[in-house]
């Protein structure tokens, strides 16, 4: 019987931990559909090995990794010459027959994965890592580094020696190729040194025949959706710390960048590392995009406020930009809006339909471009005050920054039309404090002229200070701040009210409780 080299490699599909294990392998006639030798076969030793593994790409799902038609295993010995073998057959399967190409030698104690690049030099070897690697929809690019040493020459447990780097995006654009460049100065790929000589093998690439930048072609367009669709590079394993760039190029050879920070990143051989947050890719740009919600004070739920044009504001409202729901944009995606935001919740929406919107969800922007079923990304303010939020509809970054916070008063008092108070603020009712910042009062009011109303002070001295609440233009709340906005629905229907204000949460109750006289 003819002696055979049985190769073992080991690869966790799922984890891609690194590290070595054994397996016992099944005969070399399971050969992935070449053509079983047989006991009696015509071979010189070697000509044909049995490498079974779970190990030259994988499917993140955890499902079997398979030997592909092509694949070439480079094994050599220490001084020697190396000896390319050759899969027998189209593969498909976790086994399979090489074949050697010229004539091998006996007991090889090396195996590198793929095949070497030129003659290996003592206990070192060089190998590729491509600069361009070819996308596959939730695999990683079939050239994917690993070695193994054989301590009798007949079996070996191979390791994985790159790191995987995951890139997960979204958006709507058709996705032609997508590009990483460190821009630290350190190499992702080119030429890899495979080094044997601690007795377990290393992979480094040196500042010769490198680039610091790995393209994933997409032979067929990828249309992006609202769904994360993953791009997986094989790159050197390492520490980065100068950042990255991302471009992606679409079908109409529009080019989209990304910078990350410069934040040090280690990438560990046989591990695969989550590239930070998902990206936002989109065909065309956002001609505007608004916050809307019920804290809102011009806009509330109004999509009428997105147009270019929104409604005209009452009279007196002169300071027209401070209460824009416009997001102003400043470059590369990046959108900011500053304003007062009373309790409640909101989207960003960049056309006239709530459907459409960028919401938040654990902290980080959403893309929402459609209806989903019980899905509904809104972020919720909880404390009204003056806030900015900035957004990258790139990076999908939510920053919400309070520049300052509304305190719950400790007193509040009734004044204005209707309210035996009028308007001398030394005569303005004082409200019953409920507790939890919840004011309220029982009251006659009395008829008044249609364009004057009632509202909330902070006291009732003799002094100038007429800070308080009024009511919100178009919204069912209370606002702090802003224009001097008086709630005029009783000026044609006195009687006796409970009035109630929530000073939290800005909201307001008017009720009649009985007509006038009664």
């Amino acid at each position: 019987m003819e002696k055979r080299l049985i190769i073992i490699c080991a690869f966790c599909a799922a984890a891609m931990a690194a590290g070595c294990s054994k397996a016992d392998i099944a005969p070399e006639r399971q050969n992935n559909g070449g053509t079983a030798p047989s006991d009696d076969a015509a071979l010189s030793p070697h000509q044909v090995i049995s490498a079974a593994l779970p190990g030259t790409r994988t499917s993140l799902s955890g499902t079997s990794v398979l030997w592909s038609a092509g694949d070439r295993i480079s094994l050599f010995n220490e001084g020697g010459e190396p000896c390319t073998y050759t899969l027998i057959g189209e593969g498909g399967s976790t086994t399979g027959s090489f074949e050697a190409e010229g004539t091998p030698e006996e007991g090889y104690m090396y195996a590198v994965y793929p095949e070497l690049q030129g003659r290996p030099d003592g206990k070192t070897a060089v190998t590729c890592i491509a600069e361009s690697q070819n996308y596959d929809a939730g695999e990683f690019p079939a050239t994917y580094p690993m070695a193994a040493v054989s301590s009798d020459g007949e079996s070996y447990s191979f390791r994985n020696l790159a790191a995987i780097l995951k890139l997960s995006i979204v958006g709507d654009a058709e996705v032609r190729s997508v590009s990483i460049e460190a821009l630290g100065g350190e190499k992702l790929a080119g030429n890899a040194v495979v080094d044997f000589s601690s007795g377990t093998p290393g992979l480094s690439v040196p500042e010769e025949n490198s680039s610091g930048t790995v393209t994933l072609v997409c032979s067929e367009p990828v249309r992006l959706t609202s769904s994360a669709t993953d791009f997986l590079f094989v790159v050197a394993p390492g520490t980065y710390g100068g950042g990255f760039r991302i471009t992606v190029t679409d079908t109409d050879s529009r080019e989209t960048s990304v910078t990350t920070s410069a934040v040090e990143t280690e990438f560990k051989a046989g591990t695969v590392k989550n590239f930070g947050g998902t990206l936002g890719i989109y065909s065309s740009g956002f001609k505007n995009i608004y916050i809307l919600g019920d804290g809102t004070y011009y806009s509330g739920w109004d999509l009428g406020q997105m147009a270019e044009d929104p409604a005209p504001k009452p009279d007196g409202d002169e300071d027209l930009d401070k209460w824009t729901s416009k997001f102003t944009h400043s470059g590369n995606g990046v959108y900011t809006w500053s304003g007062i935001l009373a309790p409640g919740t909101f989207k960003m929406p960049w056309a006239e339909s709530f459907d459409t919107f960028f919401g938040v969800e654990d902290g980080r922007l959403v893309y929402h471009p459609e209806v989903t079923p019980g899905y509904d990304p809104k972020f919720t303010i909880e404390t009204a005050g003056n806030y900015t939020i900035t957004i990258d509809i790139h990076k999908l970054t939510f920053d919400l920054r309070t520049e300052s916070l509304y305190e719950v008063p400790s007193e509040l008092y009734l004044i204005g039309d209707g309210t035996s108070a009028g308007w001398t603020k030394t005569n303005a009712l004082p409200m019953e404090d409920n507790g939890n910042g919840v004011f309220s009062i029982e009251t006659e009011l009395t008829s008044y002229d249609s364009n004057g109303g009632f509202k909330f002070v902070f006291n009732n001295d003799d002094s100038d200070d007429w800070s308080g609440f009024q009511f919100a233009w178009a919204l069912n709340k209370i606002w702090q701040g802003g224009m001097d906005r008086k709630y005029n629905a009783c000026a044609d229907a006195p009687g006796r009210y409970r009035i109630e204000a929530d000073t939290v949460h800005w909201t307001y109750k008017v009720e009649r409780v009985s007509e006038a006289g009664q």
